[in-house]
């Protein structure tokens, strides 16, 4: 009967379980080393913080508030406190070989297909800007109407 087969009593006690537990590594437990490294870091952040916050306060009151916005920015930034972590970008060129054995992207890259297309299309955009005008697309001459850039006409054939 199922009933039976519940009422049989285990031989492993709560207290036998805890031992195993305890013997066991824990896997998501971090290292005290890691931990006391990163408080450090914290702590040299945030004294660095309180450090800009007080040059911050005996800024001039006779600054415009344009300049003492700017003032404080370049504190910030000089004490690092501006700096975002970007994830690394990682280029995978196409060329018309194929992929010639490259080393593989860092991990937690975002992956940029680049083409010789997109390159030189950068280039010209570049050196537009250099001279001070403006380039781009040419509108219907450059194909973009109905007939043009076909070669001929649509009626004689």
């Amino acid at each position: 009967d199922i009933n039976d087969i519940d009422d049989r009593s285990l031989s492993v006690t709560v207290t036998d379980l805890d031992e195993k537990k305890s013997e066991r590594p824990v896997i998501g437990k971090t290292l005290k080393k890691a931990e006391e490294a990163k408080a450090r870091k914290k702590m040299r952040l945030a004294k660095r913080l309180k450090k800009v916050r007080k040059r911050a306060e005996n800024l001039p009151d006779d600054l415009t508030e344009r300049e003492t916005w700017s003032k404080i920015k370049t504190m910030y930034k000089n004490a690092g406190l501006l700096n975002k972590k970007r994830r690394p970008v990682h280029r995978i060129v196409n060329t018309k070989a194929g992929s010639r054995g490259q080393a593989p992207p860092p991990r937690g890259a975002k992956i940029k297909l680049v083409d010789r297309r997109m390159k030189s299309d950068l280039r010209g955009t570049m050196k537009n800007a250099k001279r001070g005008r403006a380039g781009g697309k040419r509108g219907k001459a450059a194909g973009r109407g109905k007939a043009a850039g076909r070669g001929r006409s649509r009626g004689s054939r």
